[in-house]
């Protein structure tokens, strides 16, 4: 990656905290060329031929950007913890119920 242009999210982006600690654990420094508020700028940019970006899965839509081409990440590694949450006093549906039964098994207990 580092030949192109680097386009990070800017350093109050908690995707931005990810990376620089991944990179950091890694021995690994980048410098941004661009930095941007939304994946969806840095999508923007990247589709324009500005730079290469780091975005999360989610943020990309092949549809919207069919001259980009993805490599997932595999070093350093990022990732994030996810949280299921619900309404203290919700009736959840039946197939509500069974999913949030489901993933609370596997789901480590929060602190």
């Amino acid at each position: 990656m580092q030949p192109h242009p680097l386009i990070f999210a800017g350093e109050v982006s908690g995707n931005r905290s990810l990376l620089d600690g991944a990179l950091k654990a890694s021995g690994v420094m980048l410098h941004s060329f661009y930095e941007v508020q939304r994946s969806s700028t840095a999508l923007g940019l990247v589709a324009e031929g500005l730079g290469a970006a780091v975005v999360p899965r989610l943020a990309l839509q092949k549809s919207a950007y069919p001259m980009i081409r993805t490599v997932e990440l595999v070093e350093p590694e990022v990732s994030r913890t996810l949280v299921l949450v619900t309404r203290k006093a919700a009736q959840l549906s039946p197939a509500a119920r069974a999913l949030y039964d489901r993933i609370a098994e596997g789901a480590t207990p929060a602190v």
